[in-house]
C-alpha cells in the first residue's frame, strides 16, 4: 500500500506541474504568491482525482506525497524566479 500511494503521489505531482505550465499567467503569479492557497488546491485536487481511483489509505499517502511535493517545487521555483512574485518577469 505505501508503494502505490508513492506511486500514485509522484503521478500526480507529475500531472500538476504539466497543467501549470498551461495555465494563463495572471494564475500562475496568484498561486505563486500564495502557497498556501496552492497547498489547499492541490491536496483536494489530488485527493478528489486519487480517492475515486483508490478509496484507501494509498490515496491518503499519495495525496501527502504530492501536496508535498508542490509545495518544494513552488519554492525552488520561486527562489530561481524571484521576480515572478513581484510580476515582473515572465512566469
Amino acid at each position: 500500500m505505501l508503494m502505490t500511494g508513492i506511486i500514485l503521489g509522484i503521478l500526480a505531482w507529475i500531472s500538476i506541474l504539466l497543467t501549470f505550465r498551461h495555465i494563463p499567467t495572471t494564475i500562475k503569479r496568484f498561486l505563486l504568491r500564495h502557497h498556501f492557497l496552492s497547498d489547499i488546491l492541490a491536496s483536494g485536487f489530488t485527493l478528489l482525482v486519487l480517492g475515486g481511483i483508490s478509496q484507501s489509505i494509498s490515496s491518503i499517502i499519495g495525496t501527502v506525497l504530492c501536496t508535498v511535493l508542490v509545495e518544494i517545487t513552488l519554492v525552488i521555483y520561486t527562489s530561481i524566479k524571484p521576480g515572478v512574485v513581484e510580476g515582473s518577469a515572465n512566469v
